[in-house]
């Protein structure tokens, strides 16, 4: 059966060949390609990020697995992505188009695959990477209940001057309370 999570507003699942279109709509949004900058801009680029990930296993051990996050009465808007660190833990990410962001889209969506890996993987903690720069998702990872753990300073390796790299994590006992 393929992997879908549903929420209030938006679906997660598996990106198709069918959202092709959809994608190089997203890679042209410099904010949206600035955070996943390895998926290229031309439609053979986008196709061979597509073959690659697809070949992944749900949430295969040290494999970046990317989810589209997509409307339930609309368009793909953007994606949200897990690496499995180890057995019970994960770095998550998101990004979205700019006509969609400020919506609460993301919080949703990243809440959405937070909730699955705690809940379908028993995962122990969940974290993320952002660049410090990057207000909208520190306040996206905050409303998650995320707690910032660390700066680690001029670490970001996308472009010059290179920017810090705020640390976010999440137990699992943390999002249990948050739940009750």
């Amino acid at each position: 059966m393929p992997l879908e999570i549903r929420g209030e507003r938006v679906r997660l699942r598996r990106f198709a060949e069918a959202d092709i279109p959809e994608m190089l709509r997203l890679v042209a949004d410099p904010g949206f390609h600035g955070a996943v900058e390895e998926m290229g801009t031309s439609e053979a680029d986008v196709r061979a990020y597509l073959d690659e990930k697809s070949g992944y296993g749900d949430f295969e051990t040290g494999k970046v697995f990317d989810l589209a996050v997509e409307l339930l009465d609309g368009p793909v808007i953007g994606m949200v992505s897990l690496v499995r660190r180890l057995a019970d833990q994960g770095e998550v990410g998101y990004a979205l188009h700019g006509d969609h962001r400020g919506a609460g889209y993301a919080t949703e969506a990243a809440g959405l695959l937070v909730d699955h890996v705690f809940e379908a993987f028993g995962f122990h903690r969940v974290y993320a990477w952002l660049p410090a720069g990057n207000t909208a998702s520190a306040a996206v990872a905050r409303r998650l209940g995320f707690r910032l753990e660390g700066t680690l300073v001029e670490a970001a390796d996308m472009g010059e001057p290179r920017d810090d790299v705020l640390h976010f994590g999440l137990l699992r006992r943390e999002w249990e309370e948050r739940r009750s």
